[in-house]
């Protein structure tokens, strides 16, 4: 599986009207993971660097990273996707076990009371599959000791590149988002 990380990208501007000089490396996820999408689930190239001006074309990238309201639905067009939106434990389970497509999860971060598995702050991931109750996550933030922390120890395993931890871990994190789920499945031909 295709897998690429924000953080090899410090040099790509991936820029907002109030942050000019951030990169792909600190607000990338959106559009790396639209990168993983597409290049895994099609024929096509889109690369990150790619994805993150195709995310600036479209007008998705704001102050607060990109907005997946406006990207989703313009990937999905332009890579031959059906695509919907949702915030359902078993809609994401079903979805992911067909192995089908892939869904891009809006982790809300940290909240009173809750750290974050997947981060602190907003940030996207990409949901590949789903074996019962166990998604596979590429994480386009991955990074060595990013789950050693007491709060965020023993809550998934990785194996390479891809995460796996019980739907529970997810949906805690998207909680505070909606929609917390954009699911992409190619269009049979």
């Amino acid at each position: 599986m295709k897998y690429y990380n924000q953080r090899n990208y410090p040099h790509i501007l991936y820029p907002s009207e109030e942050y000019p000089e951030e990169s792909i490396s600190l607000a990338g996820c959106g559009p790396v993971s639209c990168s993983m999408l597409v290049e895994n689930l099609t024929e096509h190239a889109f690369s990150p660097i790619e994805a993150a001006e195709y995310a600036l074309e479209v007008g998705s990238r704001d102050d607060s990273g990109t907005n997946m309201t406006i990207l989703g639905p313009k990937v999905a067009e332009k890579f031959g996707f059906h695509y919907h939106t949702g915030n359902d434990e078993k809609e994401l389970l079903d979805f992911l076990g067909q192995e089908k497509g892939f869904v891009i999860a809006n982790s809300g971060g940290d909240e009173e009371g809750y750290t974050g598995v997947f981060s602190h702050g907003g940030h996207y991931i990409l949901l590949t599959a789903a074996k019962g109750r166990v998604i596979e996550v590429l994480d386009p933030s991955l990074y060595p000791d990013k789950f050693n922390t007491p709060e965020r120890r023993g809550k998934v395993f990785w194996v390479g590149e891809r995460v796996y931890c019980d739907v529970q871990f997810i949906m805690e994190d998207c909680r505070n988002r909606d929609p917390g789920f954009y699911y992409f499945r190619p269009v049979e031909k």
